[in-house]
């Protein structure tokens, strides 16, 4: 474990490499307001309230949180349970704002660019791989953690997240579904925020995490994926634990507007998704979907691993200069969960992916035929 001059957690020290995070439990047996309590005690307060001044600046003008920061402290007995309970315990353990705890929690429902991959190896089995990136990655790689939802001293589902954030963007239950979330195109937040008033939506992390908490396999995750409202429109990506269990969910704020999912008999093997809708062409600026398609072709089905989908995903510039963590799951094998803090991310422009080139001019020139989406 090594973030930048890991300040927040009492050590000091210059990184050189990734790091996994640091791992923490939350019992569901607990009531929420005290979730939160004992991790607050590994963390610097003082460097946790600089980070959200940070972040609360960069969305909302000073003057502008003066004014509505009493609105928004009210929005308290209006947010279900447990997220209302968890963000209160986050506050007092924190010792943050509520309203700037609930800004904070807002805020990651704006924006973000991330990658990710469903696939089936040879052998039938289902992995998911995603890289987040995000705003302020000097800031979130060192408040990334993964936490352990216990109850009944069972694990009932692992996320990877961040401080203080209540929402879940990636995660998985044990042996049942691994999920990621990616940012569709949304508006603006006044958009959001009438969405959550007229439809009833929730955030797209709440649906995340209620359908790790709720649902009982991956059909059943997928459902409530596709069905519930959300204050903003999502890209959902889920794998579950059986050959051609693995989907995405492109969704606005009622709902799916379509599903693309595997095919292994017809060669389709695996799935990409950044932030674009598969059936449209990304901006030329970005070269995330088709640096992953060739770098997937090259790597080649019966050379699936946990290890070469961490490969693909530390290619530039899938891996960027916003790029937060890796994570690689498969929710049949649950305990090599796996999550990576990038800091190394300066790597060639197109190293090999083991033995394998990633320059394949083949692959390249079938990326507008292909029908493997992204």
């Amino acid at each position: 474990m090594c973030p930048v001059l890991l300040v927040l957690l009492g050590f000091s020290g210059i990184c050189t490499g990734d790091f996994s995070p640091p791992q923490f439990n939350i019992s569901l047996d607990l009531p929420p307001e005290e979730r939160w309590l004992s991790i607050a005690d590994h963390y610097d307060k003082d460097y946790l309230k600089k980070y959200a001044e940070e972040i609360i600046d960069f969305f909302v003008p000073k003057w502008v949180r003066k004014v509505i920061s009493p609105v928004i402290e009210l929005l308290q007995y209006f947010i279900p349970e447990p997220y209302v309970g968890e963000m209160q315990g986050v506050s007092a353990g924190f010792e943050l704002n509520l309203a700037d705890v609930i800004l904070l929690n807002l805020a990651y429902e704006i924006s973000g660019s991330c990658t990710s991959i469903v696939a089936q190896d040879t052998n039938g089995k289902i992995y998911l791989a995603r890289n987040m990136d995000y705003l302020f990655p000097e800031i979130l790689k060192n408040i990334t953690i993964d936490i352990l939802y216990v109850t009944n001293g069972q694990v009932a589902y692992t996320a990877t997240t961040y401080v203080g954030y209540v929402g879940i963007l990636t995660g998985q239950s044990p042996g049942k579904f691994s999920i990621s979330a990616n940012e569709r195109s949304s508006g603006f937040l006044w958009e959001n925020a009438v969405s959550a008033i007229m439809l009833k939506g929730i955030p797209d992390s709440w649906l995340l995490r209620n359908t790790l908490d709720e649902a009982k396999d991956y059909k059943e995750a997928v459902q409530k994926l596709s069905n519930t409202p959300t204050i903003r429109n999502i890209y959902y990506t889920v794998a579950g634990v059986n050959p051609g269990e693995g989907v995405v969910v492109s969704r606005n704020r009622t709902g799916a507007v379509n599903m693309l999912h595997l095919n292994p008999l017809n060669g389709e093997w695996y799935i990409v998704q950044t932030n674009y809708d598969h059936w449209t062409t990304p901006l030329t600026s970005d070269f995330r979907r088709w640096r992953t398609i060739i770098a997937m072709n090259d790597t080649q089905q019966e050379n699936i691993t946990f290890d070469t989908l961490h490969e693909v995903l530390s290619l530039v510039p899938i891996m960027n200069r916003g790029t937060i963590h890796t994570n690689v799951m498969s929710a049949a094998f649950p305990e090599h969960y796996q999550t990576v803090v990038r800091q190394n991310i300066w790597t060639p422009m197109f190293p090999a992916v083991g033995n394998r080139s990633a320059t394949n001019i083949e692959s390249t020139e079938k990326y507008n035929e292909t029908i493997i989406a992204a």
